[in-house]
C-alpha cells in the first residue's frame, strides 16, 4: 500500500515521518513485536471495567479501567480474536523490515513514533459477539472508552508531538450510509 498511496515518493525525498508519532486506538499492541522496536513513546489503555447491561471485563493492567503506565496497552490476550489487530496496525504505520513472500518493506510512516491505546474491551455475552467469527468472548469497543482517549489525546497531543489518529476499529455490517 505505500506506493499505492504515493509513500514511496516521499520517502525517496527522505521524509519519513521521523518528527511525529501517531496514536492508534484499537486492540493495543505486542510490546515485543521486533516490528515496533524502539517506536512506542507511550501507551495508554481506556476499557469498561462494569456494565449494567453486558458481562464484561477490562483489557487494562489490574482491572482497572483506565491506565497510562508503561505496557498499558498490552493487555488483550494473544490467544482471543482480534488481539493481534493493534499490532497489525501500528506495523502497517511504522513497520521496518518487514517480510512477506520474499520481499521487504517497510510501513507508511517508519521514521514516526507511536502512540498505541487499547480501547477494547471484553466481552463474554454471545448476543454482544455474534458478529464476531470465534463467538464468545470477544472484543469489541464502546464508544465512551474511545472518547476518553481521544480526549487524552488531544491533552497530549504537543507533549508526544501527535500528527494523527488511526482508529480502524470496525462497526460492523450496515446497508446504508
Amino acid at each position: 500500500s505505500v506506493k499505492l498511496i504515493g509513500a514511496d515518493k516521499l520517502h525517496g525525498a527522505g521524509v519519513l515521518g521521523g518528527t511525529h508519532a501517531v496514536a492508534i486506538l484499537d486492540t493495543g499492541i505486542d510490546k515485543d513485536s521486533a516490528v515496533l522496536a524502539g517506536d512506542i513513546v507511550a501507551q495508554g489503555c481506556f476499557s469498561t471495567a462494569t456494565s449494567s447491561i453486558y458481562n464484561v471485563k477490562t483489557l487494562c493492567p489490574n482491572g482497572l479501567d483506565m491506565s497510562l503506565l508503561p505496557d498499558a496497552a498490552t493487555g488483550c490476550p494473544g490467544d482471543l480474536a482480534g488481539c493481534d489487530h493493534g499490532t497489525h496496525v501500528a506495523g502497517i504505520v511504522t513497520g521496518q523490515q518487514l517480510q512477506h513472500d520474499g520481499k521487504t518493506f517497510g510501513g507508511v510512516s517508519p521514521g514516526a513514533k507511536i502512540v498505541p491505546i487499547q480501547v477494547f474491551t471484553r466481552f463474554d455475552d454471545a448476543d454482544a459477539c455474534v458478529a464476531s467469527p470465534g463467538g464468545a468472548p470477544c472484543v469489541l469497543s464502546f464508544t465512551s472508552d474511545q472518547l476518553r482517549a481521544l480526549d487524552w489525546i488531544y491533552k497530549n497531543r504537543d507533549k508526544h508531538k501527535i500528527a494523527s489518529v488511526n482508529m480502524s476499529l470496525g462497526g460492523g455490517y450496515n446497508d446504508s450510509h
